[in-house]
């Protein structure tokens, strides 16, 4: 099975780390549209906040649907990266627009779990450094 081969810029990862994190939406939707948003003006400031068995939950809506949403925590010797495509001369390249280390997920008609697929792939990340991790040698034998 062959693969295809994309790069990305490694001193575009490195200044992404660098740089002040960018604060992600995960949306249960798709966009049909490759442009700027002016997210903090027109979303952000509709998000409300509240507090229920000592998480934070927030509300919103977006064309008119209600979203409930919370915020997901990569484990933390992870961190995530907003990729732009920016193919040349038919070599598939991307572009590191910036970092993060946390996101907001939002559902529509129930709040996020832990039973939502991406915070189950999540918690996988944990599960598999440990089934795949170093054994650590005991040291009382």
């Amino acid at each position: 099975m062959e693969g295809e081969v994309a790069l990305v810029d490694k001193d575009g990862l490195e200044s992404a780390c660098r740089s002040d994190p960018l604060r992600v939406q995960l949306l249960p939707c798709a966009i049909e549209a490759d442009c700027s948003a002016k997210v903090d003006q027109f979303f952000e400031t509709s998000v409300r906040s509240t507090r229920s068995d000592g998480a934070e939950l927030h509300s919103a809506s977006f064309r008119g649907r209600p979203l409930k949403g919370s915020d997901v925590h990569l484990p933390s010797k992870y961190t995530g990266f907003v990729l732009e495509k920016n193919d040349v001369d038919d070599q598939k390249r991307f572009d590191v627009r910036g970092s993060f280390t946390k996101f907001r997920q939002w559902n529509l008609d129930c709040r996020p779990s832990s039973n939502d697929t991406i915070q189950k792939a999540i918690s996988w990340l944990s599960l598999a450094e440990a089934v795949h991790g170093p054994l650590e040698q005991d040291s009382s034998q």
